[in-house]
């Protein structure tokens, strides 16, 4: 299976959600790109869908919203087209004209073989006063094996030139390639999990995705499946959780460090965050062509309090974990999805080949909204996108 959805807020505490949806065939090949946004700011608020355009077969979905205008910028890999495009649309709620970019990656060939992906991420980059989304993407194929960036200014639909320091990874290519910016929009960072070696790696720029610094390992070997990054808010510094498959944990560790830094050193030693996640049902090993489906997600609260969303899989009863750091461990509290209640009711994801999911939910994605508002959406149990929020 592969990445089916992405989640992201508006300046105004508006969750969004970038997703595909298989149900027409119950395969990739009838993929459609839909993007659902919440019109308020209650958990009761109604939910407004929309088909994004003139796609092919889109996969791996990415989603930004812009931090000024609140426009929403969805990255995703086209497997018919073989190329990135990044899809954005003139209102918030995504009802008003669609505009899509052709990424200026022309060079590959095909689509890897799972768990190996083509993803993306977006990101944003202010110079000169105005912001501007960056997309970055992580090739895994021979014909585009590394992870490289292209700034798109809307206004001319003009691309920058590709990465001049572009990150070159093993031939096996990366899994959950993931990004964040600091407050000010003037860095990025990245982390991903490079499946040569099976590990998780941080890297940055200071120049709109120009250029991108040696990556550094931060996890062991044989780790690095679900990987995540976000930054402090009050710090500024980066953390990143990710799952150790062969035990069954998540976890987490933080750079005490400026961003620049941390691509030298300054990272603790990993913390666990939920032991014994009990992930045996959905991933084998960091090799399974399930990995994309187990997912860990780092956000901090606006004090600076991180708490990881994950899973536990048949084991552990199909939750979904909610971990917050405290006195320097976590303690965890679980939400059992179910047929109904926490449900959009937009149509299922998987299709009738995944309606089961083991009770489990697969690929959750979070976000702490500007209000503080705790959002995490999933592939719920029965093939549907599901949404489970905390303070609103």
């Amino acid at each position: 299976p592969l990445k089916s959805i992405a989640l992201s807020s508006t300046s105004t505490s508006r969750p969004a959600i970038a997703y595909t949806d298989v149900s027409s065939t119950g395969t990739v090949a009838g993929s459609r790109l839909f993007y659902a946004y919440r019109d308020g700011t209650s958990a009761s608020s109604a939910w407004e869908r929309y088909a994004v355009p003139n796609t092919r077969v889109p996969v791996n979905p990415s989603l930004g919203m812009h931090p000024t205008s609140d426009r929403p910028y969805i990255g995703y890999w086209d497997q018919t087209n073989l190329r990135f495009y990044l899809a954005s649309n003139s209102r918030a709620n995504g009802s008003g004209v669609w505009e899509t970019y052709e990424y200026p990656v022309r060079t590959i060939s095909a689509s890897p073989t799972l768990p190996a992906t083509h993803e993306s991420c977006v990101a944003f980059y202010r110079t000169g006063g105005v912001t501007y989304p960056v997309m970055i993407t992580g090739g895994s194929h021979s014909s585009e094996a590394r992870i490289r960036s292209s700034l798109l200014n809307p206004a001319t639909g003009r691309w920058t030139a590709l990465s001049s320091t572009p990150i070159t990874v093993g031939a096996s290519g990366v899994a959950h390639l993931e990004c964040a910016n600091n407050a000010d929009y003037s860095r990025i960072v990245i982390a991903y999990q490079d499946l040569t070696n099976n590990r998780v790696f941080y890297s940055h720029s200071a120049n709109g995705g120009a250029d991108w610094s040696t990556p550094l390992a931060i996890s062991n070997t044989a780790q690095g499946v679900g990987v995540s990054i976000a930054l402090s808010p009050t710090t500024g510094y980066p953390a990143i959780s990710w799952y150790d498959t062969a035990n069954n944990t998540t976890y987490y560790s933080t750079c005490s460090a400026s961003i620049a830094s941390c691509g030298v050193s300054g990272w603790s030693s990993p913390v666990t965050v939920n032991s014994g996640a009990g992930t045996g049902g959905l991933i084998v090993s960091t090799t399974s062509t399930s990995g994309q489906l187990v997912k860990s997600q780092v956000v901090f609260s606006g004090g600076g309090a991180p708490t990881v969303i994950s899973v536990s899989g048949p084991g552990g009863g199909g939750n979904l974990v909610r971990s917050e750091l405290a006195s320097g461990s976590f303690s965890s509290s679980v939400f059992v999805p179910s047929a109904g209640g926490n449900l959009m009711g937009m149509g299922g994801v998987l299709g009738a080949s995944g309606m089961y999911n083991f009770g489990t939910p697969w690929m959750p994605t979070a976000t702490r909204t500007p209000s503080g508002n705790l959002i995490s959406a999933y592939v719920s149990p029965g093939g549907w996108v599901g949404v489970t929020s905390c303070g609103d």
